[in-house]
């Protein structure tokens, strides 16, 4: 199993939500990341949860990035729905000169998974913002990604595909364990993981080296937050379903359009 601490590093944590710190908890700690955070957390029920996730990272020491949930989700969406990409591409560069200032080498990130759009949305931003910074730096900067639906502990620990994996001490792992359970907005989420895959499992993290520019999966069938969506507009909770070609692809092809220009 390979294992790897990067404290030697100057690191960065870029999340789409508050909260997704949580699943690598231990590895924030033990590296006190620069944070960012795309959006409030907000979600369709308009309730934020920044100051939650404020609290981990106190405990945590670790400290907030020039982004952190300025963005509502509701807002995420308006700007994916109206094609509105310069959004997106400005953001990347924002981050990129924050983590240029920092001088951070490695950064870890929500992986593009196809379950929520945000996440997918961000992983374009986040791969855009690492070649802006190795632009302007003139230095490789590590980019990496962790999961947020699949099991803690993947199937094939010899998959290439991993950076590296670490397994926290039962200290390290009862700390996040009980960070998780203070997380008063997360809970139904939460709980239901610890019931499909067992507080032990969420010992392990799992870093995962990211797909080079322009090798992202291309879904031969709508993505699951198509079918989300769709529910959600029958609910009456959104007026219109966001498409991953119609609508999230375009966005992601001009985020790596503008790499490959750089």
């Amino acid at each position: 199993m390979k294992q790897e601490h990067s404290s030697e590093r100057r690191c960065a944590l870029a999340i789409a939500h508050p909260g997704h710190e949580i699943r690598v908890h231990g590895w924030m700690v033990a590296n006190q990341p620069r944070v960012y955070v795309l959006t409030d957390g907000s979600g369709q029920r308009n309730a934020p949860r920044l100051n939650s996730t404020r609290h981990v990272l106190a405990d945590a020491a670790a400290p907030t990035g020039c982004l952190f949930g300025q963005f509502g989700d509701r807002q995420i969406y308006r700007h994916v729905l109206e094609g509105n990409a310069t959004v997106f591409l400005e953001l990347a560069e924002r981050m990129a000169l924050d983590w240029v200032r920092h001088e951070i080498d490695l950064v870890v990130g929500d992986a593009y998974e196809g379950a929520i759009m945000t996440h997918d949305l961000w992983r374009g931003v986040i791969d855009r913002a690492v070649e802006i910074a190795e632009q302007l730096s003139g230095r490789s900067i590590a980019n990496i990604g962790f999961s947020l639906e699949s099991h803690p502990i993947p199937q094939r620990l010899d998959d290439p595909s991993i950076h590296s994996i670490l397994r926290l001490d039962p200290t390290a792992w009862r700390r996040k364990i009980s960070a998780a359970e203070a997380y008063p907005e997360l809970q139904p989420e939460i709980q239901a993981a610890f019931a499909a895959w067992s507080p032990e499992a969420f010992r392990f993290e799992a870093l995962l080296i990211q797909l080079p520019a322009g090798a992202r999966p291309d879904w031969s069938s709508p993505p699951e937050y198509e079918r989300h969506g769709e529910r959600q507009v029958s609910a009456g909770a959104y007026p219109q379903v966001v498409r991953y070609r119609q609508h999230v692809l375009p966005i992601l092809k001009q985020l790596s359009a503008a790499r490959r220009a750089a």
